[in-house]
């Protein structure tokens, strides 16, 4: 959680494991909605031109967040999908908007989605 000089607050979040439910070979006592999140994953990593983070302003209510990017409302859309938060994805989905061609980062996160 981030605070500016202004007390406006921002939630940092490290998308450098790529979310996924977990094998249950590897946990046979997860629950459908556990995610794991894959730091090995290359096919993920090498989407990205930076470290991967976002970064979501948190409205002054407190009572919600927003997506500032493309990249970040579909990022949420993925995480609320493997958490089986349907009424989440389907809020954030109203974020997912774009006219113009996906960046390779984009195009990752939706493939995963589609995968779901």
């Amino acid at each position: 959680l981030l605070e500016n000089k202004d007390e406006e607050y921002f939630l940092l979040i490290s998308a450098v494991g790529s979310p996924q439910r977990p094998p249950k070979q590897l946990d046979a006592d997860s629950a459908d909605t556990d995610i794991a999140f894959d730091r090995t994953d290359e096919d993920w990593l090498d989407t990205f031109s930076t470290p991967p983070y976002f970064i979501y302003p948190i409205h002054l209510s407190r009572m919600f967040l927003s997506a500032p990017t493309l990249a970040a409302a579909l990022y949420l859309v993925l995480v609320h999908f493997l958490d089986h938060q349907y009424e989440m994805v389907f809020q954030h989905a109203l974020s997912c908007v774009t006219d113009v061609k996906m960046q390779p980062h984009e195009r990752e996160i939706w493939n995963r989605i589609c995968r779901v």
